[in-house]
């Protein structure tokens, strides 16, 4: 959709299952767009989600070299571990498990099947088209993170996927996991790719939220995404469709990342009463969203002209702080460490300016509009 607001600075989460992220977007902040677009989300078989991507600066970069990851002929840089086997079977690569669990391995790296080397701490993602003859157990794995990227359960060729941070610049590789007797494993082909942005991240599976009907489900025990430090600062203004499912005090719908209580919005005194602040005096306390309702709040962090509002009523203004966000942390306090919350989020729209009152109006508008609020 064209920008029809040029100035905007816009970042994006949406959840929904088709239609565009946002109404603006000109790729000066992040903007996360979930959706049941593959190339958005990553989510595993359970429904957990592990990657939001930053929509509005997201990008990609393939890292293969020419004619590499797709076995025309050839097992291509890949090795045993053990004593198992691999062969190039009608153009596909076949692992098959004699004695060790990992199958066999290709580095990630320019010495190997990569046009270059990992930057350590960037973020990658690794598709495969693989299929296994039996079992449930064997999982497309990065040694070094030590990352799962999937578990390989079809008996025909289907695209797994999944992320992971680089360790090291040349020394991760790609490998089978949990392969045992009888297990074969084939590779069609292969593919990894730089993808920049500020991304929401959750790569625990004990922590990752749940894909759900109605949005992102947090289960306020220990679930919560966050991004890498980016330097969001002020003005950061935040439009987040959510409901709160339980309340408890001091729990935090978001928050800065990755030092807590940068830029929170918190379960505040008494249900369903919440609050921001920026490391000055939280504002007054805010009634308006009753528990099991979606509503659209509005935080503006932007020291003494901050506001905070819910749906269409009274704009609460005061000097919430002039800490700088950096990051963003949903789910949870900005380490992630604690005040987890249970909440479902439809979209989040985070920018780095003041908007004006009509231009609020316009994204409110659409945001009601398209959630039905």
């Amino acid at each position: 959709m064209a920008n029809i607001f040029p100035n905007f600075k816009s970042n994006v989460w949406v959840r929904p299952t088709a239609g565009p992220p946002a109404i603006i977007r000109d790729g000066n902040s992040p903007a996360w767009y979930l959706s049941d677009d593959p190339n958005m989300v990553i989510k595993d078989g359970a429904d957990r989600v592990s990657f939001l991507f930053d929509k509005a600066n997201y990008a990609t970069t393939n890292l293969m070299d020419a004619g590499k990851g797709t076995f025309d002929s050839g097992t291509e840089n890949w090795a045993v571990l053990g004593t198992n086997t691999i062969t190039n079977d009608n153009g596909a690569l076949k692992i098959t498990y004699v004695d060790n669990q990992y199958g066999a391995r290709v580095y990630l790296s320019e010495l190997s099947d990569l046009s270059t080397d990992l930057v350590v701490g960037k973020t990658y993602r690794i598709r495969a088209k693989a299929k296994v003859n039996t079992g449930s157990s064997v999982d497309l794995y990065v040694s070094g993170p030590s990352a799962t990227l999937a578990t390989v359960t079809a008996t025909d060729f289907t695209w797994y996927e999944g992320i992971f941070v680089a360790t090291f610049e040349s020394i991760n590789n790609l490998r089978g996991r949990n392969m045992g007797a009888g297990e074969i494993l084939w590779i069609d082909e292969w593919y990894i790719e730089e993808i920049a942005g500020n991304h929401l991240i959750q790569l625990a599976v004990a922590d990752q939220p749940l894909w759900s009907v109605d949005g992102v489900l947090f289960d306020g025990v220990s679930e919560f995404m966050q991004t890498i430090a980016f330097g969001l600062i002020q003005p950061s203004f935040i439009y987040i469709v959510f409901r709160q499912i339980t309340w408890s005090i001091n729990d935090f719908i978001f928050d800065g990342s990755p030092v807590s209580s940068t830029g929170r919005f918190i379960q505040d005194t008494l249900t369903p009463g919440l609050t921001i602040r920026a490391g000055g005096l939280p504002s007054a306390i805010n009634n308006n969203l009753a528990l099991n309702t979606f509503g659209i709040a509005r935080a503006l962090f932007n020291g003494a002209a901050s506001t905070f509002q819910i749906n269409e009523t009274p704009q609460l203004a005061g000097n919430y702080g002039a800490n700088n966000m950096d990051g963003f942390s949903l789910g949870a306090r900005g380490d992630g460490g604690a005040n987890w919350s249970n909440i479902e989020v439809k979209e989040t729209i985070l920018r780095n300016i003041a908007d004006t009152a009509p231009n609020q109006t316009i994204i409110y508008n659409y945001l009601a509009n398209k959630y039905s609020i």
